[in-house]
């Protein structure tokens, strides 16, 4: 069958979000055998989150399919698509505290995110630390740039891996948290 360029986009999306939660599970399963039993139930707890909106993304496409007719599904096709402009490639951050905790996610973002909550919303936000001229820690959502939204809070991860660690390891040294921040490709 030939598919238009929609249905080939929603399979591409639930291709990567499978892919995506296959490595999850791989490091839950890691967490598990490694006895980081918080961990692994969060890792758990996100796994089945991007499954649930895989089915979501499967239930789109299924919407799509059949709610518009073979030919206007045939107007669009994937060379229309936009290409995402090519990105670095994919790193991730690993924090280990002094104390033996350690934070990595797969997303460095999330791990950004993260170690500022353990490090404490309340400790960080008066520092006022700016990402991109929006407050590292504020209370609203900006509508141009990322955020991670923990605890009531907005934390601007807009930026690189290599400027998260560097943040990080401001906040560190303001702050005296140690931890050592690390960049993994």
């Amino acid at each position: 069958m030939n598919k238009d360029g929609i249905a080939i986009a929603f399979e591409l999306i639930s291709d990567e979000l499978e892919r995506i939660a296959d490595e999850i599970a791989d490091q839950g399963s890691l967490a598990f055998k490694e006895r980081r039993y918080d961990d692994a139930q969060r890792l758990s707890g996100t796994g089945k989150n991007l499954l649930s909106f895989v089915e979501k993304v499967k239930n789109l496409l299924e919407e799509w399919q059949a709610g518009f007719d073979v030919n206007v599904r045939r107007k669009i096709s994937i060379n229309k698509i936009r290409k995402p402009q090519t990105k670095s490639q994919k790193t991730r951050l690993r924090v280990k505290f002094n104390n033996g905790k350690a934070i990595e996610e797969y997303f460095a973002a999330d791990t950004f995110s993260f170690t500022i909550k353990e490090i404490g919303l309340s400790k960080v936000e008066p520092l006022r630390l700016t990402v991109r001229g929006v407050p590292l820690v504020g209370m609203q959502r900006s509508r141009d740039y990322n955020q991670r939204q923990i605890d009531g809070k907005f934390i601007c991860v807009h930026s690189s891996t290599e400027e998260k660690k560097e943040m990080l390891e401001k906040i560190a040294e303001r702050l005296g948290v140690g931890f050592k921040v690390e960049i993994v490709k």
